[in-house]
């Protein structure tokens, strides 16, 4: 009986390993978006503050 569960823990790893692989393949696909990210978040932020001032520049003028 423990040569049965010894082999199959041994054969458990193999079949963990592909799980592991995976995550290892999908991780540049996720990492590439990753170091894309700051480059769509700075102009994002950008529009942000461009609207901003038009927001005050529109309620400036709108309020003089």
């Amino acid at each position: 009986m423990t040569v049965a569960r010894a082999g199959a823990e041994r054969v458990m790893p193999p079949t963990l390993a592909p799980a592991t692989a995976v995550p290892a393949s999908v991780a540049p696909a996720t990492a590439v978006p990753a170091s894309v990210a700051p480059a769509i978040v700075v102009p994002a932020s950008v529009a942000l503050a461009i609207v901003g001032k038009s927001r005050s520049n529109t309620s400036g003028s709108s309020r003089s």
